[in-house]
């Protein structure tokens, strides 16, 4: 849902591909750096639609880069050069918007966490809902289900931002070990790489599309 899990499924990439037992690319797509809340992602996902087509669709939320996309109900995070800058950012992300399309015949793992600590810390201009909810994520996989020919969806989660009212499927989630500030936004990479192994297992991708022969944990 924020910065954190972009940042560090490159800082790990090392161990993702040991686990794969291949070496992978890192490739960004239109999901990465931003505030993206489930429901914003499916909205995004079923409209095929990943950035404005207008700089008077977003809205200014009091930071330099900081804006708020009401369409989706998402935050653009990192929008250096702010408006002045929108056509750059528009042709960015037209071209990331390729990526997801040449992927949409393959198999899919998405990852989704609310394990950035600084989320209740900065300042957003409107409510953002840092719980995982069973009824929420699966509007998500609903959507990459449509989008993609084949996708799994795999949550990593703190504990303290469940719900006990509406859980999360046992091999949908893994329970975030790192320990981090208020203030931290990149996260621990220790935790990281625990819940990435949980992730290929659970959901068994490791197994289906990566090389099991060559695999290491």
């Amino acid at each position: 849902m924020g910065c954190q899990a972009a940042h560090q499924l490159e800082k790990i990439k090392a161990r993702i591909d040991r686990l794969m037992g291949e070496v992978g690319t890192v490739e960004s797509t239109p999901f990465d750096w931003l505030i993206l809340p489930p429901h914003a992602a499916a909205s995004m996902l079923n409209s095929n639609e990943f950035f404005p087509q207008t700089a008077d669709e977003l809205e200014y939320i009091g930071k330099e880069r900081r804006f708020y996309w009401p369409r989706h109900g998402m935050w653009f995070w990192h929008m250096i050069g702010g408006l002045e800058a929108f056509e750059d950012h528009k042709s960015k992300f037209a071209y990331m918007q390729r990526r997801p399309e040449i992927y949409r015949d393959l198999e899919v793992l998405a990852i989704w966490a609310n394990t950035q600590a600084n989320l209740s810390e900065v300042p957003l201009g409107h409510p953002l809902d840092l719980t995982a909810r069973r009824s929420v994520l699966n509007e998500l996989q609903s959507a990459l289900d449509r989008y993609f020919a084949k996708s799994s969806l795999f949550t990593v989660v703190r504990s303290d931002r469940l719900n006990a009212e509406d859980p999360l499927p046992e091999t949908s989630f893994s329970i975030y070990a790192g320990e981090d500030a208020p203030k931290n936004w990149h996260g621990s990479s220790p935790a990281w790489k625990l819940a990435m192994a949980e992730a290929l297992e659970k959901t068994g991708f490791a197994a289906r599309v990566g090389s099991p022969e060559k695999a290491r944990r």
